[in-house]
């Protein structure tokens, strides 16, 4: 078994820098949405199936794991399937597991509600979730939505801070501010190290992928940073089967309803066309760190009051019909569009955290924040810096008129249904054409983004990050609903570029292709593999006694470990995914790049150690 190893703190805990513990109640209202599971997607009832071991007449001790036996939306493969090889890996410990597949309200029933289990495997995933908040506190705070682990604070109290050490960390990176302040970044790294080094609650599993395809000509894309942040970077080097005209790029969108972005905010199907033509205050790479865009520059005056500098000698694209034709960008079109968002945004209350706004001049801002309007004080958030990766709205045009108030837009006006079927922005593509089956962009000649005098601003690391070659000018996006359909129109040439996400036959298929190139790019997705160390379940993996000749390491935790060295994950991948998947080692899902940690202690297996 596993040697037990000195138990040494990651951090100096000073008296005087001690947090102001924050009560969680529902963190986050996205929190249920997290796991990628519905229970509507899991109506069928499975029957229960149990497996134990007749092989190990002697074994030192038996552990029960918990599987759904089934899929999941996002999932790659059935959630149990990897349990006959970790049961065989556990007998190299002599240990017997006992493994029980169950079907989805079962399964719910047993792990979440009654934490019946030593050992079971949850996937998560989410689209919207960009930093570690969400996902920490969803599973690994003692309060969490889905604490399957069991944790309290009970198992790593410190007295000095009068809570346990996980939970110190998981509260002080709500405090930290500036929210991507490298404080807050190296905290959230010594966290990921902390529970996987001295609370080992879970073993990291896989990560799927995502594929794409792409005709070989075409050189400088890249699918991880995304069409728009590629597009000065991408070039042809000849015509490909079905292509016309080397200047141009031909994608692909779903149907929509409305070109306004206010009513459009979730559908990610117009990401691209929206990046194209409009501009956000903030940018966020793929690795989900904030660089200045339209703002030039913030600053955190406090927790609750940011300054933004605006860009100057950024203009406008024409509306319409070209009334507003010289006009460039100020405080008036944040103001304005922030506004807009708080007041009349038709999906609710997601910017009632915006407390006030307060112009300084023609080019700065002020937003005061209170997350909670229920208290006295201010309520800081570390969340709010995503919400102003927004497209900004021209107030010279959608303000002509208000109502009654004066102050809010008549949404009513021309300008706002012109706008909804055409919208414009400060992008480097403006609308040359909107058909039923076709969105035709063409360059914006005036962008700032072809101005290098504003792009050399150093903060931006412009020709890096979105390169100056400009070799295409026209974008199209074809407007298809159907799957199979995209797919033809790519095959025949007619499309340049298609997603079709896990389809691995699909994949094959165009790798054996030398006209095309397939790529690909990390999901919002990871499966963990969850140790219940909830003493109250009363096997040794819970065990806290002290391991024999050394107290600073419990049993149970080296037991844990002893575990997860002794679990194939490299098999597991080969056998079910046919090595398709990405492995993980970070408690966090890995495509949140800038918050993960190099010395995360890696669990690879090692049945030397794990013995």
């Amino acid at each position: 078994m596993l040697k037990c190893r000195n138990f040494k703190l990651l951090f100096t805990i000073s008296i005087l820098f001690l947090p102001n513990i924050i009560s969680f109640g529902v963190f986050n209202e996205r929190a249920n949405s997290l796991m990628s599971i519905s229970n509507s997607f899991f109506e069928t009832e499975t029957q229960v199936i149990q497996v134990k071991s007749p092989d190990l007449t002697d074994p030192i001790f038996t552990l029960n794991a918990l599987s759904y036996n089934g899929f999941s939306p996002g999932s790659t493969s059935n959630w149990s399937s990897c349990f006959p090889i970790l049961k065989t890996n556990l007998e190299e410990l002599n240990i017997n597991l006992d493994l029980t597949f169950l079907s989805w309200p079962q399964f719910i029933n047993q792990v979440i509600t009654n934490r019946d289990f030593d050992l079971t495997y949850l996937e998560y995933g989410g689209s919207q979730y960009y930093s570690p908040d969400d996902i920490v506190h969803t599973i690994y705070s003692e309060n969490s939505t889905y604490n399957t682990a069991g944790y309290d604070t009970s198992y790593d109290w410190f007295d000095i801070i009068g809570t346990g050490i996980n939970e110190w960390y998981l509260n002080k990176g709500l405090e930290i501010f500036p929210p991507y302040s490298q404080e807050r970044i190296d905290h959230y790294k010594e966290w990921q190290n902390y529970i996987m080094e001295y609370i080992h609650s879970v073993l990291p599993a896989f990560t799927d992928k995502l594929y794409s395809v792409y005709w070989s000509p075409l050189t400088g894309f890249n699918l991880t940073e995304g069409l728009i942040q590629s597009w000065g970077k991408m070039d042809w080097s000849s015509l490909h089967p079905g292509q016309n005209y080397t200047n141009e790029f031909v994608s692909v969108m779903y149907p929509y309803e409305n070109l306004n972005p206010i009513y459009e905010s979730d559908n990610l199907f117009l990401k691209e066309f929206f990046e194209a033509t409009m501009d956000s205050l903030i940018w966020f790479d793929s690795d989900e760190r904030p660089w200045p865009h339209l703002a030039s520059s913030w600053t955190d005056i406090n927790d609750t009051h940011i300054r933004f500098s605006i860009r100057e000698g950024v203009k406008w694209q024409n509306d319409t019909d070209e009334i507003f034709t010289n006009e460039y960008l100020d405080v008036d079109d944040v103001y304005f569009t922030l506004f807009c968002y708080k007041e009349i945004n038709p999906w609710g209350n997601e910017y009632d955290w915006i407390k006030d706004i307060k112009k300084v001049d023609q080019y700065t801002i002020d937003i005061f924040i209170d997350n909670d309007p229920g208290t006295p004080e201010n309520e800081p958030s570390v969340d709010n810096m995503r919400m102003f990766d927004i497209p900004i709205f021209p107030e010279h045009y959608l303000n002509q008129t208000q109502e009654l108030d004066g102050i809010t837009p008549d949404i009513t006006h021309s300008s706002w249904m012109k706008f909804n079927q055409s919208c414009f922005g400060t992008g480097m593509l403006e609308i040359d054409s909107v058909k039923q089956d076709e969105i035709k962009l063409t360059k914006f000649n005036d962008s700032w983004k072809y101005d290098s005098y504003i792009t050399s601003d150093p903060d931006l690391n412009w020709v890096e990050r979105f390169g100056t070659a400009w070799a295409l000018d026209t974008l199209i996006f074809r407007i298809i609903s159907d799957g199979n359909e995209i797919l033809k129109e790519f095959d025949e040439g007619q499309l340049d570029y298609v997603d079709f996400g896990r389809d691995l036959e699909k994949r094959d298929l165009y790798l054996n292709n030398a006209s095309l190139t397939v790529d690909s790019r990390l999901n919002i997705h990871f499966g963990l593999f969850t140790y219940n160390i909830n003493e109250a379940r009363g096997t040794p993996l819970q065990n806290r006694d002290p391991c024999p000749g050394d107290q600073s390491m419990e049993i149970g935790l080296a037991i844990r470990k002893a575990i997860s060295y002794a679990i194939d994950r490299d098999q597991m991948n080969l056998e079910n995914y046919n090595g398709e998947l990405y492995k993980t080692h970070w408690p966090i899902f890995p495509t949140m790049a800038m918050w993960l940690s190099d010395d995360i202690p890696r669990f690879e297996r090692n049945i030397t150690k794990a013995k």
